[in-house]
């Protein structure tokens, strides 16, 4: 193991040891409303103990996955939104996900940390924003590691952040474009965040906006390249339980980019797979107005649009990607919490089917 990655790793460790004195304070307060409403369909662990852990089972469908499913070990502290979990999730298609990962509030301080490990087999379609329908399987084992220290004003919050990834493509693709089947890189870049929402599951009113951007060094053998991230979304109520919503996405790169790390269109839009359309830039534009039927029942019309590209010059209206649907919200919690399903058809035509807990944004 290289000197690199046995420093990274022993500050995932330490993150998980830091977070130790945020930990005591969660052992002093219940567990979050959202999971003890949830105790329906989850098992609780010495519910009556302050220091209780649940276990919450979760489904979901996407086009990437298909049925997929696993377990969420969680422990939640009130008032404040710190959290430590343990996810394990496997899908239909043989693709399998650990994640380990914490946010946690101290007075004026906000720190988090992830490790990842998953295997994915996918498809990979070439590059660009009118790429063929032609693909090849490929099979992808990676490990992730991110942490980010935050300092709160207000409803801000700066700070900055480290990541570590490991790539070891277990099937390769014919004539790899890129050459790289096994690579590490190791980044550092700010991290910044704003956040007026009056709920993190469903808002009705206020904005989110977060931006990060990372440059990852050329250390040795490590690929040097750079990356960054807008994300904005915005709620207003119209009326009695009418909201509308807005989400904008953009998200660049520069230098030497695995393809695994290109955004794509299909991370966030609706209607499209997730590793259909890559690039090195993107951006996605999304609204939704969600509106109340019956009971516990709400209802959902969305539309949006978006695109990769190279560089600002290939974009072009003839290949705009639009797709639009509409879904259902059945609440399983008394703080907003939903279960979703949507239904998307893209500017070719094709639907797409989406069951997952959460809203999409």
């Amino acid at each position: 193991m290289s000197r690199l990655k046995e420093i990274y790793l022993w500050i995932i460790v330490l993150s998980f040891v830091i977070a130790g004195p945020f930990a005591a304070d969660i052992m002093k307060s219940e567990i979050v409303d959202t999971i003890h409403s949830l105790k329906d369909s989850a098992v609780s662990i010495n519910s009556k103990n302050k220091n209780s852990f649940v276990l919450v089972p979760f489904a979901n469908y996407t086009p990437e996955t298909r049925i997929g499913g696993g377990f969420r070990f969680c422990l939640y502290h009130r008032p404040t939104p710190s959290n430590i979990y343990l996810n394990l999730f496997v899908s239909q298609n043989l693709q399998y996900e650990i994640l380990l990962a914490n946010e946690l509030y101290k007075k004026e301080w906000v720190f988090g940390s992830k490790f990842k490990a998953s295997c994915y087999p996918d498809y990979f379609y070439k590059v660009g924003n009118s790429s063929s329908n032609e693909s090849w399987a490929y099979s992808d084992f990676f490990v992730l590691g991110n942490t980010y220290l935050q300092k709160k004003i207000d409803r801000h919050q700066f700070g900055g952040q480290v990541e570590y990834r490991f790539e070891n493509m277990l099937k390769t693709i014919p004539s790899n474009p890129f050459g790289n089947t096994d690579w590490n890189s190791f980044g550092i870049g700010p991290k910044y965040s704003f956040d007026s929402r009056n709920n993190i599951f469903y808002s009705n009113n206020g904005t989110y906006l977060n931006f990060g951007t990372m440059v990852f060094l050329p250390i040795g053998n490590f690929l040097s390249y750079n990356k960054t991230s807008f994300d904005y979304r915005y709620f207003r109520k119209l009326g009695p339980q009418q909201i509308i919503a807005i989400y904008t996405s953009i998200a660049s790169t520069f230098g030497s980019i695995p393809f695994q790390v290109m955004p794509s269109v299909g991370d966030d839009l609706r209607g499209y797979v997730q590793s259909r359309y890559r690039d090195k830039n993107s951006f996605i534009i999304q609204s939704e107005y969600r509106f109340p039927l019956f009971w516990r029942i709400r209802g959902t019309l969305f539309g949006g649009a978006g695109d990769v590209y190279h560089q600002v010059s290939n974009l072009n209206i003839s290949s705009l990607k639009i797709a639009g649907g509409a879904g259902l919200r059945c609440r399983i919690n008394n703080n907003g919490v939903n279960l979703r399903i949507d239904y998307a058809i893209n500017r070719k035509k094709e639907g797409l089917l989406y069951l997952n807990i959460g809203e999409a944004f």
